[in-house]
């Protein structure tokens, strides 16, 4: 499902995932950041392994691995001067993780922040994350834990020749993370995790072209969701990150039922919006 909003374009719909483990390092903290990026050869998350040996988020140290996205498009296709090539609009996306080491080593806390402006989280440490008002801090369990990317400037919701989302009031272009999951391990620990991360993408262009479909539209109703997202409190947001997917979809619908069947009708035809914005608005029935 593409972005509901004016101008309808015919667009090629995609899911773009990275799946792997994630470590913590030597001092016990480790993380998953993730940029968003939707290049084959971009760097969509940064992980630790058990040799990182800092106490902050960070895209470039001994230990943290950027990994890419199974995208098919390279990052020169996205270029000003490359009249071939494509461009990308980032539709929803976030990162999951859970604990899946020894029961003996499982301990410590977790934190899932984004960053409420899309500044970059380089050299956040899990007491600077926690400062924001958005974030939460839970014990380490066997459940997965959540982070979700949602709009935040206009510049996002349009397609760039870029191999991520424009951020900022001038609408600047730099491949840095914006959202994370950290964790801080009890000392002499080191857990292991699994994570996945998702980026909802529409890509428009010529290599695009054959796999292109009609985007429908819904500004008014998009507004709806984006409202109902708006009005989450923080422990609503704690109910996100923690209830199952299925669970989120149709009390979302439910609430859409109420607003207006029209807007129902629509969720139901667009279950990967759900994933987003749907299931944040979801969480105010939960």
């Amino acid at each position: 499902m593409g972005l509901p909003i004016e101008p309808g374009l015919r667009s090629q719909k995609m899911k773009l995932w990275v799946k792997g483990t994630m470590t913590t390092g030597t001092q016990g903290f480790g993380f998953v950041a993730g940029t968003m990026s939707w290049a084959a050869d971009s760097s969509n998350v940064y992980v630790t392994d058990a040799t990182y040996a800092g106490q902050v988020v960070t895209d470039t140290a001994a230990g943290v691995t950027g990994m890419f996205p199974n995208s098919p498009y390279a990052a020169s296709l996205f270029s000003a001067t490359n009249p071939g090539g494509v461009c990308g609009r980032a539709v929803a996306g976030g990162i999951r993780v859970r604990y899946i080491g020894t029961e003996l080593n499982r301990g410590g806390q977790i934190l899932a922040l984004e960053h409420p402006d899309h500044n970059s989280m380089v050299n956040m440490t899990l007491p600077d994350m926690l400062a924001f008002p958005e974030a939460h801090l839970e014990a380490v369990d066997r459940s997965w834990h959540t982070v979700h990317w949602t709009h935040v400037w206009p510049g996002e919701e349009t397609f760039t020749n870029t191999t991520e989302p424009a951020v900022g009031p001038v609408e600047t272009h730099n491949r840095y993370p914006i959202m994370a999951i950290a964790v801080q391990a009890p000392s002499g620990v080191q857990g292991l995790f699994e994570f996945e991360s998702y980026t909802l993408v529409e890509f428009i262009g010529s290599p695009s072209s054959a796999y292109a479909s009609p985007t429908t539209t819904h500004n008014q109703k998009t507004n709806v969701l984006k409202q109902k997202l708006a009005q989450l409190t923080t422990k609503q947001k704690l109910k996100l990150s923690k209830a199952p997917v299925q669970a989120i979809e149709k009390a979302g619908l439910n609430l859409l039922r109420r607003e207006s069947p029209t807007i129902a009708k629509y969720a139901e035809s667009a279950t990967p919006i759900l994933e987003d914005v749907g299931e944040a608005a979801g969480v105010a029935l939960l």
